[in-house]
C-alpha cells in the first residue's frame, strides 16, 4: 500500500472512531437525554472501542510484517534506526491495545463488576499505561531516528541513504481506490516504483 495513503487511511479511521466515542460519551453523560438515547450512546462507545481495537491490531500487524521483511532482508542487523522505530511503534501499539482493551471491558462489565468499582485498575491499566506511552514518545520520539527529508529513503542494503522523488503515485484516483495495494495496476504509473530501480538488490535470508 502506498505509504502516504496508508497514513491517510489510518488517520481517517482514527478520526471516525474518536468522533463515534465522543458522540457516545455525550449521549451517556447528558442528563436531558432519554433512556433510549443513553443506550444508544453506550452502543456507540462500545462500537468505537471495538473498532479501535481492530484498527490498532491491524496497524500492529503491519508493523510486524514490515519488521519481518526487514529481518528477512538483513536490514535490522545493519540499521539501529530501523530497530528503534520498530521497537517504538510496537511498544506504543501494545500500550494502546492494553488501555483500549481495559476500557472496552469496562464498558461491557456490569455496574457491580470490579472493573468498574476498583479504582486501582483504572490507575494501573489506563493512567499508568498512557503515562508510560506518552513518556516514551517524549524521550524517544521516532523523529530522532528518521531522516530530515521525506524524500530520503534507505536502500536495500540497509545502510545507504538515497534521495527519491517522494511518495508520488501517478495512478488515477479510481485505480488507487479500487486497487489500494497495487496488485492489479502498476505502482507509480506503468513501471516499477523508483525504489526497485535504484541499482540495489534486496538480499533475503533464503
Amino acid at each position: 500500500m502506498h505509504p502516504a495513503r496508508m497514513q491517510l487511511t489510518f488517520i481517517s479511521l482514527a478520526a471516525v472512531i474518536e468522533l463515534l466515542i465522543i458522540m457516545g460519551v455525550a449521549f451517556v453523560t447528558n442528563q436531558l437525554v432519554a433512556e433510549k438515547g443513553v443506550s444508544m450512546g453506550e452502543y456507540m462507545c462500545k462500537a468505537g472501542l471495538i473498532a479501535e481495537i481492530i484498527v490498532t491490531g491491524l496497524f500492529g500487524l503491519l508493523v510486524g510484517i514490515f519488521g519481518y521483511c526487514c529481518w528477512e532482508g538483513w536490514v535490522l542487523g545493519k540499521s539501529k534506526n530501523v530497530r528503534a522505530v520498530l521497537a517504538l511503534l510496537g511498544s506504543s501499539m501494545g500500550l494502546v491495545l492494553v488501555r483500549t482493551a481495559f476500557r472496552t471491558g469496562e464498558m461491557f462489565a456490569g455496574l457491580d463488576s470490579p472493573v468498574r468499582r476498583e479504582e486501582w485498575l483504572v490507575l494501573v491499566l489506563d493512567a499508568t499505561v498512557m503515562l508510560i506511552g506518552v513518556g516514551v514518545w517524549n524521550v524517544w520520539h521516532p523523529k530522532r531516528f528518521l531522516p530530515e527529508k521525506a524524500t530520503t529513503y534507505l536502500a536495500q542494503d540497509g545502510k545507504t541513504e538515497l534521495q527519491g522523488p517522494g511518495w508520488k503515485d501517478t495512478r488515477s484516483l479510481t485505480e488507487t481506490f479500487l486497487d489500494p495495494f497495487a496488485a492489479l495496476t502498476a505502482r507509480g504509473g506503468h513501471q516499477k516504483p523508483f525504489w526497485e530501480r535504484n541499482g540495489y538488490v534486496l538480499k533475503r535470508r533464503r
